[in-house]
């Protein structure tokens, strides 16, 4: 099986484990890059990894029924401290 991720999963150095029959598994290191207070993930760094799992828990599934496409969609996360 094999996940597409958007190019800026790069950036965020995620990679994907996958296993047969298994849901993937998204590993995203900490590091600098990924940042924003001392610490702490930046909020961005956050909704990207959310933005990528949802696509490759979908791709997943839609290869479990057959195939498929899937279309972006708007995704909104609201952090509260």
């Amino acid at each position: 099986m094999t996940i597409g991720l958007p190019p800026y999963a790069e950036i965020l150095r995620v990679s994907v484990e996958v296993e047969d029959g298994a849901p993937p598994v998204l590993v995203m290191p900490f590091a600098d890059d990924v940042l924003g207070r001392p610490g702490f993930l930046h909020g961005g760094a956050i909704s990207g990894l959310l933005e990528m799992a949802a696509i490759a828990a979908l791709q997943h599934a839609l290869e479990a029924e057959g195939g498929g496409a899937i279309k972006p969609v708007n995704v909104t996360v609201d952090f509260m401290r």
